[in-house]
């Protein structure tokens, strides 16, 4: 405490007695380094680059930021819109544009199967947003009643429905299977998609299943539902374990992506699958899930119903490849 009164004027011109220059920007540099990694925190809980507001919502100054911006951490590539170094530059779009992704792009990040990535992302916009008050918006907009929070990406349900705008039906289901088969909708959720044409939401309720573990699975079982076969996914073989495929209870079909069963560990046990489903007396059909894509997609249908034709026959045997695919190796005398 002052042994002057608040109103003496020797306390006055203690309150107003500069701090030294070198001591100030002391403090101001020490001030920096806390708060540069702060704003970065918080950047990076927003996907690496976020609106003003955001960054205030989250625990920033005008200081802190202006702050990060001067030292270099932090990048301001337009007004009001800050992002990290690292950040990708579709995640900057959406933020300049007050956009979010839905759509693929969402799926994308969500991690379920896409034919190929998208191009370009894939954003949903207000329904008052006009493309015109940009200079180049190179991008898909999904035209919603609300808008999203810059930068964040649309729940599964949400996005699976805007897709239906952007993929085919396969690939359509394909994605619904996969959400289904990790537990991130259930199929109530498809019952209530409202941006999906009735036609499209139709299909999906007919034919998706949650016991579909990759998209060549999803492939087969609905063309050989379409084509009027009972198909059971993941049906379980004593000794070989689950297979991916039994169509009318008879047939097996194993559909393999290189990825999952390039290591030896997975070679060796479609090896011990296969023995014990020929043990169980069973015919087995094996795509690779690259055989069923493609304009020269494999004919599932019609390798199945012909495989079923010779078995109701009692002549199994006789299944197998065109001679045109059968390849004779000669070893050499030497």
């Amino acid at each position: 405490m002052y042994p002057w009164p608040l109103t003496s004027p020797v306390r006055i011109r203690l309150a107003l007695v500069p701090i030294a220059p070198t001591i100030a920007l002391q403090m101001a540099d020490v001030v920096g380094r806390f708060t540069c990694m702060d704003t970065l925190a918080v950047l990076a809980s927003l996907g690496g680059a976020a609106r003003t507001y955001q960054l205030l919502e989250g625990g920033c100054t005008p200081f802190t930021i202006r702050r990060s911006v001067a030292v270099g951490e932090v990048l301001q590539p337009s007004r009001g819109v800050y992002s990290t170094p690292e950040a990708a530059g579709d995640t900057v779009l959406a933020v300049q544009l007050g956009a979010g992704f839905t759509c693929i792009s969402a799926l994308e990040r969500l991690g379920l199967p896409l034919p190929k990535p998208p191009s370009i992302p894939h954003l949903a916009v207000p329904r008052n947003f006009n493309p015109k008050d940009h200079a180049f918006v190179n991008a898909r907009l999904h035209y919603h009643g609300r808008g999203m929070t810059p930068g964040s990406v649309a729940g599964v349900a949400e996005a699976l429905d805007t897709a239906g705008a952007c993929l085919d039906p396969m690939w359509h289901l394909v994605a619904v299977d996969a959400a289904l088969n990790q537990g991130l909708i259930v199929l109530g959720d498809v019952l209530r998609f409202r941006r999906t044409s009735k036609g499209r939401r139709d299909y999906l309720l007919s034919y998706a299943d949650g016991r579909s573990q990759a998209p060549g699975e999803t492939i087969v079982r609905q063309r050989l539902a379409e084509a009027g076969l009972r198909v059971r996914p993941q049906a379980y073989i004593e000794g070989a374990g689950h297979v991916d495929l039994e169509v009318e209870g008879v047939l097996l079909i194993q559909v393999d992506g290189y990825g999952p069963h390039s290591g030896r560990a997975a070679f060796k046990r479609d090896r011990e699958r296969a023995r014990a489903v020929i043990k169980a007396g069973r015919p087995l059909l094996s795509y690779a899930a690259s055989e069923l894509l493609g304009y020269y997609a494999a004919n599932v249908v019609k390798d199945v119903t012909d495989a079923l034709e010779e078995w109701r026959r009692g002549d199994w045997h006789r299944v197998r490849p065109p001679e045109a695919r059968i390849v004779t190796i000669h070893r050499d005398s030497a």
